[in-house]
């Protein structure tokens, strides 16, 4: 290994060298992993085996047997850009025609009540997947779409894994009614099976 979780590097720097076989005594040729592009050095939160046969969370160490193979790799480190983020998230059916590639949206980050980045849609996927049902979810949606959200050269404080959400701007609406969602109280109607949603107010 010649780097370690933290640092910098460069395209076509040496990250570390790989010894093919069993053990020093079969006589393969080492094989040089080089850095793909400029970033910074993260580990794999994965279930790579060590030698010591138990998950590794680490970057491999000198004189550790890694097992993988073509259509199963092992990943044995990360490489990020040190600027660039990236938020996954889900949108309903409903919602998702709304969006669009490199749509403006603002990141607010959880730990940071007060920050507010500037990003933009980068993908959103054509497959759609069955969402859980939740009866405190306002969106009916009985599908969900997955959505990524980046953003460039963002130079400010940030620490990666932090929870986050999208402010995405879909329009102004006025003379609406907001209540609590749990002042709402949904009633299935026998005959048809549909749920009717009612408020109710004290007199």
């Amino acid at each position: 290994m010649y780097v370690k979780e933290g640092d910098t590097v460069k395209k076509g720097q040496k990250l570390l060298t790989i010894t093919p076989g069993q053990n020093i005594y079969e006589k393969y040729v080492p094989i040089d992993i080089i850095a793909p592009m400029d970033g910074l050095v993260l580990r794999c939160l994965n279930d790579r085996m060590s030698s010591k046969s138990k998950m590794s969370y680490e970057l491999p160490k000198e004189g550790e047997y890694i097992q993988g193979s073509s259509y199963n790799p092992t990943c044995l480190m990360k490489i990020i850009k040190e600027n660039d983020y990236v938020l996954p998230f889900k949108v309903g059916e409903y919602e998702i025609a709304k969006l669009h590639l490199d749509m403006p949206i603002k990141i607010k980050v959880a730990a940071k009540p007060d920050l507010k980045i500037d990003g933009k849609i980068s993908l959103i996927s054509p497959q759609p997947e069955i969402k859980e049902e939740n009866r405190w979810d306002e969106d009916s949606s009985k599908v969900e779409f997955i959505v990524v959200a980046e953003t460039k050269d963002y130079k400010g404080p940030i620490i990666l894994g932090l929870t986050a959400t999208a402010e995405i701007n879909l329009g102004k609406y006025e003379d609406i009614l907001i209540v609590p969602l749990n002042a709402v109280y949904e009633e299935r109607d026998l005959v048809t099976q549909n749920i009717k949603y009612f408020i109710y107010k004290e007199i």
